[in-house]
């Protein structure tokens, strides 16, 4: 109100100004001096400054911290920000243009309005939020050039820096960086600034060494509390991400002294746990715990159990760690940036331990919750599928070796089983419902704690819920929930006769189940278990080849996915062992040879080379065997055929008959058993018809 009443009363001074003299931009004259200062200031610098301000402050409201990764030292929000503001800069741009417009007193090569300069450094910065680069370059620059007398030079130079590490010209930035640096008469009140721009510098091209250095120096210039708060809170995590636990720590104990607003004082608590190293971890534990008992910190509760876990975890307390990054995603609330870390730290854990169930599991849960632009998306989504593929292949083992044993029980013997897997099922529901009833912790979205021995064939699968749980979450990842009736696999279900039980199975592709009604998806219906029981000769036969095919499989994923060559090794000799032969088997012993050389294994290597030299002497594993660089001749081969090829095409194109002729015939000496003779003989025809006589043809 205050500044609004001195606005109108210079509104009226400048207006008597005016009608009195005229005032005119061209004249130098005290009365034309004071209009045009006056009326710049008041009606347009100050207006412009204020939007400026007013945007400026928009940005840092509704800006939201990521605490995850480095805050950043200035706040200019991302694209869309920048249009949210643009109503107050682009006001900021009108009030400074008609500064410059209407009061510049540019005469004899001296500027008598003081205002100006101050004018087409606003439009700069105006710019600047608006992302505008170019033209925030283009005022700035002039600026710097033509007030080079006046402190307003180095402010333009410094917003010329910050316009170049937006834009990512660092040389350009650091030309103007240094320029401030080396001149003596750089203003100390802006050395803060200065060296936040140099740390701005630093941080965006992640050199964090020197990042750290310049924010330090900014910490001995600035005065607000609150910004050195934010500043400390930048060079802690700059530390941290370095490794230097040490000094993380300390400048995160700092930022608590300096009083910082509720929830950076939360994120230095749980910054500074997850950078403890070991030791006496006592006081930290304490106090997340008190933390994790506060209602005022319910909705960071996720974050605090995994700070707890990581503690544990790296004291080698695995199971209490575990325990707790289980509460950490029971916990979460609406963070799904922490339900995936906490899912994917359990992943790991259970990856490095070569339990793979249950990392599978978890990762699969990572792959729901993660944010898909994450740099590690990839080689989380990498592993999950690789080790869906593993379970998928260790499921089908178990079950169908559950399916033959229990084959060969008498039909009241496979009943009672039934009956008791269906009954422990139904117990456990129970259980599950009793403990929701008495408000246990339970994990939402948390994935089915599934334990199976892993490749045995020992473990009786239908007595583990879990496992057939697993499959029938497939299931409805694949089919989706149908209704309970018969023939629902067919889309055309008018043409068939509901003729109940249909022993013509078709081949789920799904876990290898077979299925012919909806019932036989529910656990709890004993025609799910009895239904695939191998009780036939075919049925029997393709049990095993299910059982073949996974084997192979699992031995696949183990050496090529996740590189671990010993579980490969069961895998692969598991199937040997078991079966006498089958369509793998060469490919098997050639796998266990490879296997065996790599561990330095001589005597079981030779066992298996020589399986593959003895059992199937003409395969190309065993030519491979003969001759190491055979299959490196076969790819250049290949290739050389396919480019000879390609220039046999072009011949017939352009109409050189003859030539396709006769290099037809050079392939078939040359290229002998490549598949592509049938295509060269097919050009070879169609050039003969184009030279020859139809009988030639």
């Amino acid at each position: 109100m205050k500044n609004k009443f001195l606005n109108t009363k210079i509104n009226l001074l400048a207006v008597s100004l005016l009608i009195l003299f005229g005032c005119s931009t061209e004249k130098n004259s005290p009365v034309n001096r004071t209009y045009h200062n006056v009326t710049a200031k008041y009606n347009g610098y100050f207006n412009a400054k204020e939007s400026v301000k007013e945007g400026s402050k928009k940005l840092v409201e509704t800006h939201k911290e990521d605490y995850e990764n480095i805050l950043p030292i200035y706040i200019y929000g991302d694209e869309s920000d920048a249009r949210s503001i643009y109503p107050q800069m682009d006001r900021a741009i009108e009030k400074s243009s008609n500064v410059i417009n209407n009061h510049s007193m540019y005469i004899k090569k001296v500027e008598y309005c003081a205002w100006v300069d101050d004018s087409y450094f606003l439009i700069g910065q105006a710019s600047f939020y608006k992302k505008d680069y170019e033209k925030a370059e283009e005022m700035l620059v002039y600026v710097a050039n033509e007030y080079q007398e006046d402190p307003i030079h180095y402010d333009a130079m410094l917003w010329l820096a910050r316009t170049y590490i937006e834009a990512e010209e660092f040389s350009k930035a650091r030309g103007y960086l240094d320029k401030c640096s080396n001149s003596e008469e750089f203003p100390k009140k802006q050395l803060a600034e200065l060296k936040a721009v140099k740390a701005d510098f630093y941080l965006k091209q992640e050199n964090y060494e020197s990042a750290a250095k310049e924010i330090k120096n900014a910490l001995e210039y600035t005065k607000k509390r609150k910004d050195k708060a934010r500043l400390t809170f930048i060079l802690a995590q700059v530390y941290q991400k370095s490794g230097q636990s040490k000094n993380a720590i300390r400048y995160y104990d700092a930022v608590l002294k300096l009083n910082p607003d509720y929830e950076m004082g939360f994120y230095a608590n749980i910054h500074s746990a997850l950078a403890h190293e070991g030791g006496n971890s006592g006081p930290i534990k304490t106090n997340l715990k008190e933390m994790a008992r506060d209602e005022k910190y319910e909705e960071f509760y996720d974050q605090i159990y995994y700070a707890l876990a990581e503690l544990e975890l790296k004291e080698n307390n695995k199971q209490k760690g575990i325990e707790y990054l289980e509460l950490s995603y029971a916990k979460s609330i609406s963070n799904d940036e922490q339900k995936a870390k906490s899912f994917n730290r359990l992943a790991d854990i259970y990856f490095d331990d070569k339990n793979y169930i249950q990392a599978q599991a978890y990762f699969d849960s990572t792959v729901t919750f993660v944010d898909k632009s994450q740099p590690e998306y990839p080689d989380i989504l990498e592993k999950r599928n690789s080790l869906t593929r593993l379970v998928k292949d260790i499921l089908i083992v178990s079950k169908e070796d559950s399916l033959q044993r229990l084959s060969t029980l008498p039909k009241a013997e496979q009943q009672k089983i039934v009956d008791n897997i269906i009954r422990k099922i139904k117990e456990e529901e129970e259980q599950k419902k009793s403990e929701e009833e008495a408000n246990a912790l339970n994990a939402q979205n948390a994935p089915t704690n599934v334990k199976i021995n892993q490749g045995s064939s020992t473990e009786w699968y239908f007595y583990n819920p879990a496992t057939i749980a697993y499959g029938k979450t497939e299931f409805k990842k694949k089919w989706g929930n149908r209704k309970l009736e018969d023939n629902w696999r067919r889309k055309n279900k008018s043409s068939i006769a509901s003729s109940g039980f249909d022993d013509d199975y078709g081949e789920l592709e799904d876990l290898g189940v077979e299925d012919t009604n909806a019932t036989s998806n529910d656990l709890k219906n004993p025609r799910y278990y009895l239904q695939n029981i191998p009780n036939d000769k075919k049925k029997l036969k393709k049990s095993h080849n299910s059982i073949i095919a996974a084997l192979y499989d699992l031995g696949l994923v183990y050496k090529e996915k996740l590189k671990d060559n010993k579980q490969a090794i069961v895998s692969f000799e598991d199937l040997v062992t078991r079966y006498d032969t089958s369509k793998f088997h060469v490919s098997a012993y050639y796998q266990l040879y490879r296997l065996y050389s790599e561990m330095g294994n001589t005597v079981k290597s030779n066992q298996f080379k020589n399986k593959v030299l003895q059992d199937f002497p003409t395969s190309q594993y065993a030519k491979l065997i003969e001759d190491p660089e055979y299959m490196d001749r076969e790819k250049n081969q290949a290739s050389a055929a396919s480019k000879f090829y390609e220039t046999t095409y072009h011949l017939y194109k352009k109409g050189s008959h003859m030539s396709v002729i006769k290099n037809t015939k050079k392939a078939d000496s040359t290229y002998k058993g490549s598949e592509l003779l049938s295509k060269f003989h097919y050009l070879r025809a169609q050039s003969i018809g184009e030279t020859e006589s139809v009988s030639a043809y």
